[in-house]
Parts: structure tokens; C-alpha cells; sequence
């Protein structure tokens, strides 16, 4: 594994600062930032889409900051053969105990469960029930709640194009435009899918490396708490599954997440800072 870059984003003065540029060669490591009373928010679609982030929400909580994961589906149509757990209020419940699993695993608050439907965010478009807008106002009562200095969510193809990805991602693309705090989104490069080659990554959508300019190193403790927390999620992955997307996980990251900024958030290392 690539030696993790140890330098942590840099705010502006309510937030993440311009630290080193992106692109091929790496900034010198410097001593992190202390990100403690800092807050870092990060808002999927499923319990387990953390996996995309979760060594980075592992390292930001060994360090001192408060660590939010917000989900907003319920999880109840999202099966597997192996787990055998009726579709509807029975997975529901069961996805709920995994991501409270998955949190303590690493480290972080007890999860925020929105409780939108899965599978069915853009179903009703229409007043008074639309749940994108729902959704919208949950998102602004979490912002407002939780205060965050950064928020983390999905690019705008979802990872693989999962249309709650999708969905999620517009959502708190909207409500961070109309004000809101520095927002980054995990990619992978064309070349990190290849080398992390696996059912999962096969699906992936690259992100070209110039949009990339975050990078947040973890080390190997930030590791082990991830992979822990994805296999709290045993309704999705049977084991050897679980193993396999792991492998491939951590071959792609090769030691460092990168992420990308949106709406001026400057590049650099990290996304928390002083």
C-alpha cells in the first residue's frame, strides 16, 4: 500500500483551505492540521455506500473530529439470496442495525437514518409529497443540526449509476449551492478501477484526475476500522463477497482517497484543517 499522505485538508476560515495542488507529483507530507472541534458530515443512499469513504471517516475520528453518517433510504428493497431476509420492514430494521454496526466500527456517531423509501426517491415528483424536496429539507435540518465544516457525498454518477447515488448526489448539490458548507465527492481514476479490478469496481464510472484535487492519506489502523464496518453489512455480501470487495477497495485507494471538490472548494490534503 502507497505510504498514506498524512496531511489533512486546510479550511478557509469556516472550512477547508487551499493546501497543495492535485494532479501527478504529491506535495512533501507535513504534520496534520488538529481537526479536532472540526465536523465532517457525509450523506449516501445506503447503509454500506460508507465503504467509499469509510477509512477517511475512520481517520477523521481518531483525530478528534465529530463524524456524521447521514442515510437516505431505508434500505428495505436492497435483498440478497444468501441473507434471506423478507424485503420490506424485516430488511429495514436489519440495515438499520448494520449501519449502527458500521459506525461504531468506525468510530463515528450513531448514524442519521432519514428513512426515505429505497429505490424510490424520484417516484413522486409532485406537491405536496415530492420526496426529492423531502429529501431536500431533511438534508437542510441535518446541515443545520449537525454543523458541519465539510460534507461528503456521491459525484454525480452515483459511482456505478445507481439512481439513488444519483439522486442523493443532486439533492445535497443543491441545497450545498444555495449555501452551504465545502462539499467533496469520492472518484477513482481509469487506472484505480483497472488495479482494483473486481465485480463492483467493474460497474465504476472513472473521474478524470484533474477534477480529483483532494487527497486524504489514512493509515493502516483506518483500515482495519473500514473493512470491520463493511462487514457489519451481512444482509448485502456473504462473506467471501464481502472479502472480495475489500481486496479491490483497498487496491484502488492504494493508500489514499481522493476526492472531488465542488463549488470553489479549494484542492489540497484533507478536508478538515485548522
Amino acid at each position: 500500500m502507497r505510504k498514506a499522505v498524512w496531511t489533512a485538508i486546510t479550511w478557509p476560515v469556516v472550512l477547508v483551505a487551499a493546501l497543495a495542488g492535485c494532479g501527478g507529483a504529491r506535495a512533501r507530507p507535513a504534520a496534520p492540521p488538529d481537526v479536532r472541534g472540526k465536523t465532517l458530515l457525509a450523506v449516501f443512499a445506503h447503509a454500506d455506500d460508507e465503504i467509499y469513504v469509510a477509512p477517511i471517516l475512520a481517520r477523521y475520528a481518531r483525530e478528534g473530529a465529530r463524524v456524521y453518517l447521514a442515510i437516505a433510504t431505508d434500505g428495505a428493497r436492497g435483498g440478497a439470496p444468501h441473507a434471506t431476509i423478507p424485503l420490506g420492514e424485516a430488511l429495514a430494521a436489519a440495515r438499520a442495525q448494520e449501519a449502527a454496526c458500521a459506525t461504531r466500527e468506525l468510530g463515528i456517531e450513531k448514524p442519521i437514518l432519514l428513512g426515505f423509501g429505497d429505490g424510490a426517491l424520484g417516484a413522486i415528483v409532485g406537491p405536496p409529497n415530492a420526496d426529492l424536496e423531502r429529501l431536500a429539507s431533511k438534508v437542510r435540518e441535518t446541515i443545520a443540526t449537525v454543523k458541519p465544516d465539510a460534507i461528503l457525498t456521491w459525484g454525480p454518477e452515483g459511482a456505478y449509476g445507481h439512481p439513488d447515488h444519483r439522486l442523493v448526489s443532486s439533492v445535497v448539490m443543491q441545497v450545498v449551492q444555495a449555501g452551504g458548507p465545502p462539499l467533496f465527492s469520492p472518484g477513482l481514476r481509469a487506472d484505480d478501477i483497472i488495479r482494483g479490478k473486481n465485480l463492483l469496481l467493474e460497474q465504476q464510472s472513472p473521474v478524470a484526475e484533474r477534477l480529483l484535487g483532494v487527497r486524504v492519506g489514512f493509515d493502516a489502523a483506518d483500515l482495519e476500522r473500514a473493512k470491520r464496518a463493511f462487514r457489519c453489512h451481512r444482509s448485502q455480501f456473504d462473506s467471501q463477497m464481502t472479502e472480495r470487495i475489500l481486496d479491490g477497495m483497498q487496491r484502488a485507494w492504494n493508500g489514499v482517497i481522493l476526492l472531488q471538490p465542488w463549488f470553489g472548494a479549494p484542492a489540497g490534503e484533507g478536508v478538515l484543517g485548522r
